[in-house]
């Protein structure tokens, strides 16, 4: 493999050990959710197997960004936080409660 499919030359008993790539401590993160939302489709699908024999397939829809009210709560907890203190404006929780509302409140309406 070595020499006939990676094209290598000499023994792989002389080669250097591999440099590794710069940190990232996002990939990190992604890779960690993505091993627990697998986990967890997993755990559903044993329990969906229990109650009915037969289901073998999960459907999975990812989203290309967030919902609209939840960027608005991103950028709202983002302009809350004071780095110095490590924490966030004590209204804020009110201030997203609000959104809360809003929300139940058109659905409601949409009904």
């Amino acid at each position: 493999i070595w020499q006939d499919v990676l094209g290598k030359q000499g023994s792989i008993m002389h080669a250097r050990w591999p440099e590794v790539e710069a940190y990232d401590p996002v990939t990190l993160l992604k890779d960690h959710y993505l091993r627990k939302v697998l986990y967890s489709l997993r755990k559903g699908m044993e329990k969906a197997q229990a109650k009915m024999p037969g289901a073998d397939a999960v459907l999975l829809y990812v989203a290309s960004e967030y919902p609209d009210w939840q960027q608005v709560v991103m950028k709202m907890l983002a302009e809350s936080y004071d780095e110095a203190t490590n924490s966030f404006d004590k209204s804020i929780m009110g201030k997203i409660s609000k959104i809360g509302k809003a929300m139940k409140m058109s659905k409601a309406k949409s009904r």
